[in-house]
Parts: structure tokens; C-alpha cells; sequence
């Protein structure tokens, strides 16, 4: 909800993501990782902006990096994923 605080980079190998604004404005940057090792200092990043007030969904596939950040106070965002998380306990 800080527009101040910008959360990037997550790289996905696996796992494709869907991103909805359930409140207000979000900045989302993408880009397709060349090399997971040494990724080029040249890729393409590609921005997409997400409102409320236009309903819609980004899909990011597997094989992107993804990083946002929120333009209006108390921003919210939704984060749909395809990859299934475990967690065993003890």
C-alpha cells in the first residue's frame, strides 16, 4: 500500500501468475529471463499498469521476472498462482 516501496525482482521458472487491482492504481513491470544464471543487462521490461476502476487481469507466464509497485495510497493487489505450495509441520 506504500507507494514508496517498490517489490521487485521475483523470477518465476516454474510458476506462471495472474495479477488483479482490487483497490486502486499498481505499476507492474515484467521481463522474460534469457539466462537464469547471468540474465542480460539488455532485456526488455515491459510495464503494465492496473486500476480498479478497469477491471482487469495480467498474466505473467513462467520464465518472467515480475516487480511492482503501488501509484496510490492503499493499493491492493491480488496474486493468483498455478504453483502448488506445501508445508509440512512437525
Amino acid at each position: 500500500s506504500n507507494t514508496e516501496i517498490i517489490r521487485a525482482w521475483q523470477g518465476h521458472k516454474v510458476e506462471s501468475r495472474w495479477f488483479y487491482c482490487l483497490q486502486g492504481e499498481v505499476d507492474i513491470r515484467i521481463v522474460a529471463i534469457d539466462n537464469w544464471d547471468e540474465p542480460s543487462e539488455k532485456l526488455t521490461v515491459d510495464q503494465y499498469i492496473l486500476n480498479s476502476n478497469v477491471p482487469q487481469v495480467l498474466f505473467v507466464p513462467k520464465g518472467y521476472a515480475n516487480g511492482f509497485k503501488s501509484i496510490e495510497s492503499n493499493s491492493r493487489l491480488m496474486i493468483f498462482s498455478d504453483y502448488l505450495l506445501l508445508f509440512i509441520f512437525n
